[in-house]
């Protein structure tokens, strides 16, 4: 949160949930896996976050913090 002067919103979430049912139905699934929202997280994400120069003064851009959210977040366990 001190590294971001405006985050993504609840729009974000929705066009990636949708970016990810997308991918797994050309995939030929019916499910969505964690891996189907990486791969589409930085397109989405990256033009809705904008770091503040706190940020820029420690080098961490927006690629870094959607990595960083990457692994503050726990991929849940599988069923």
């Amino acid at each position: 949160k001190r590294n971001l002067s405006w985050g993504a919103g609840p729009r974000a979430g929705q066009y990636l949930v949708l970016a990810a049912k997308a991918w797994a139905a050309l995939d030929g699934r019916i499910n969505v896996c964690c891996a189907d929202v990486r791969q589409h997280a930085h397109a989405i994400l990256a033009h809705r976050i904008s770091c503040n120069f706190h940020a820029a003064s420690e080098g961490i851009d927006t690629p870094g913090i959607i990595e960083k959210l990457f692994e503050a977040v726990p991929e849940p366990d599988s069923i």
